[in-house]
């Protein structure tokens, strides 16, 4: 059996394709819930299947593609975490010495900015994945900086995680 999707061969009682992640449960034939979900797609009529439809770019497997339960686990922690985390940091930039109150500020920020990406991810966009990286590594720098290398060390648990998580439904994101 082929993925409808990115065609690679797979077992014919496989429920996920182990490429690109594609949910191999829901029919890929239904051309109402298609044209609903993909409006701007265009659906022509083929002699061999009832209906073909052709995929511009932005509306690439859309209606088809599922987070795993694990990342969406990781995404609701890394949300909740990172707001938490964010208003705790803020709360106690008064309580710190003028010279680091702006490290603290900024600190804060990296935290609200970890919500951002996560939501982004939440909803298929790369750029999330990279903010996300981008943030975390920023995070590690100042922790090292302060010779924190154990929150430095900490910090790459969720790199691969995240790394690890993604991976499967990466050709899926916009």
């Amino acid at each position: 059996m082929k993925c409808p999707t990115c065609h690679s061969i797979i077992e014919k009682d496989w429920l996920i394709c182990p490429k690109c992640g594609i949910d191999l449960s829901i029919p890929r034939h239904e051309p109402i819930l298609q044209e609903y979900l993909a409006p701007s797609t265009d659906i022509v009529k083929d002699t061999n299947q009832p209906f073909k439809q052709k995929v511009n770019s932005e509306s690439k497997n859309l209606g088809t593609r599922k987070h795993s339960g694990c990342l969406c686990a990781f995404l609701s922690l890394a949300v909740v975490g990172n707001a938490l985390s964010g208003l705790i940091t803020w709360s106690m930039a008064t309580s710190v010495s003028s010279s680091m109150q702006g490290i603290v500020m900024l600190a804060g920020l990296l935290n609200i900015g970890g919500v951002i990406f996560a939501i982004a991810i939440y909803k298929w966009k790369k750029w999330g994945v990279y903010g996300y990286f981008a943030t975390l590594g920023i995070t590690m720098l100042l922790n090292f900086g302060f010779g924190d290398v154990a929150s430095v060390a900490r910090g790459f648990i969720p790199m691969g995680l995240l790394w690890y998580l993604i991976r499967a439904s990466w050709n899926q994101m916009d």
